[in-house]
């Protein structure tokens, strides 16, 4: 009884790591659930095929985790990791910095219209 308790619990975890985003190659690393496990959970959940695809490396996606945990510019995961835009996008669904004011460009655009709207010179 004690060994379906803890497959039920790594199997929530799973199926919790899916909803988030996660790829299933994460997943598996992370949770230790087998592959085909994996994907019933998947379909179970009602994921298509294409959705939190099986990744062949998680270095990128690792990189690009720890990028936006450090808020790097969108833009510069993008040059840096060598990726598309929509990619990011699919990979990290609530990274901050996709608009332009969680962006750190966008957070001195808004903070330069703030100053200037409190009568502030910034230049001159």
């Amino acid at each position: 009884m004690e060994k379906v308790e803890r497959l039920v619990k790594q199997y929530r975890v799973a199926a919790e790591h899916l909803l988030s985003g996660r790829p299933r190659s994460w997943v598996h690393r992370e949770t230790q659930v087998p592959r085909d496990v994996i994907n019933h959970i998947a379909q179970g959940l009602g994921f298509t095929s294409r959705q939190g695809v099986w990744m062949g490396s998680l270095e990128q996606y690792d990189g690009i985790e720890q990028a936006v945990k450090e808020q790097w510019p969108f833009s510069e995961i993008v040059k840096t990791f060598n990726v598309n835009h929509k990619t990011v996008r699919s990979w990290v669904p609530d990274y901050k910095g996709f608009g332009r004011e969680g962006s750190r460009g966008g957070v001195m655009v808004r903070r330069l219209k703030e100053a200037a709207g409190q009568g502030e010179r910034w230049f001159g």
